[in-house]
């Protein structure tokens, strides 16, 4: 589990950052800590924005400041005071928001997903200097709220808009959840917990069949004619795809060998064949299949990126023909 932690980090610090990368990331660092010289929660009075997301803005800000302090060529690498700031917010947050005494309100997806993606992250990037229980009782907490990757809404306080919290995780969501569950067993040492994780993306690889697809859930997923589905009917491969694809990138960066066999990489690939290369047009994945996500931040090219550093990262963990084969279609959509 130590060689997964290892990797961990140096996927999220890039060992050493590019100069550009690096100076993005100590500004970012220096705004983080003006920001705390005048409120240490680093949670901001937003009235834009609801309490749910300014917490989550929190951990997104001690998460850039343990990649800060865990990156070798930055200012701030192992830098106390980034330890201090880091410490005082996951104990705040823990003691006034995130806790086994809370209930989910607003938006499920924080409290299951967005919450304990940052925090897996965050207790790895911390792990040597966090006191066991305090790691202890983070991971606890998300493990009340997600205990298990293959349903959401499975919690006693779990919400959603349908009034039916339970249901089972699909598409890109069950490959955050495995993320999240794979993480957790890295942190707890837990083999078991990490392989239980991983055979549960096999699921997401899987052609839909029109024959089930009597609720919505049934429908999300691949289709033999190419297209991604998430939320039911949406055509997604722009957004929650990448989700999908990254995170599964993501697991097989981290993984040995052996654990490494139990997902289908070939499959993932014709997927990508399938349903993300066709999308492509000069860096750009076209707006059709990004859902919601059209109404946010960014536009189609800065989505074509996302999905082609996914396809490079794919690249590290597959055999050699898919490996060149996904580099060309990297090279090639930026054309």
């Amino acid at each position: 589990m130590g060689e997964i932690l290892k990797k961990r980090i140096e996927y999220l610090t890039g060992k050493i950052a590019p100069k550009e990368t690096l100076k993005k990331l100590e500004q970012e660092c220096e705004d983080i800590l003006k920001q705390y010289k005048e409120n240490k929660t680093l949670i901001e009075e937003n009235e834009k924005r609801v309490l749910v997301e300014r917490v989550r803005d929190s951990y997104k800000k001690i998460l850039t400041l343990g990649v800060a302090y865990n990156t070798e060529n930055s200012v701030y690498y192992k830098d106390e005071l980034l330890f201090v700031i880091a410490h005082e917010v996951l104990q705040n947050n823990y003691e006034n928001y995130y806790n086994l005494e809370s209930i989910e309100h607003t938006n499920w997806w924080q409290w299951e997903i967005g919450y304990p993606l940052l925090l897996n992250d965050i207790l790895i990037l911390f792990l040597e200097r966090l006191e066991k229980d305090l790691i202890d009782k983070i991971i606890d907490v998300t493990r009340y709220f997600l205990p298990d990757e293959r349903y959401l809404g499975n919690n006693p306080v779990a919400m959603h808009p349908s009034g039916s919290p339970l249901r089972p995780a699909t598409g890109g969501n069950l490959i955050d959840t495995c993320k999240i569950m794979f993480l957790r067993g890295a942190l707890l040492n837990s083999l078991e917990i990490c392989q239980k994780a991983v055979e549960s993306i096999s699921e997401t690889l899987e052609i839909i069949s029109e024959k089930h697809v009597e609720t919505l859930s049934n429908r999300d997923g691949f289709y033999a004619d190419g297209s991604f589905i998430q939320h039911g009917f949406i055509p997604y491969a722009g957004t929650y795809g990448n989700v999908l694809l990254s995170g599964i990138a993501e697991i097989i960066y981290l993984v040995d060998e052996k654990l490494r066999d139990k997902i289908d990489t070939k499959k993932i690939c014709e997927r990508v064949y399938s349903s993300f290369e066709p999308l492509f047009f000069k860096g750009a994945i076209t707006d059709i299949v990004n859902g919601r996500a059209i109404t946010r931040d960014g536009n189609d090219h800065q989505i074509g990126h996302e999905v082609i550093n996914s396809l490079l990262l794919l690249a590290h963990g597959v055999d050699e023909e898919n490996r060149v084969k996904l580099l060309e279609i990297a090279k090639e959509s930026c054309l």
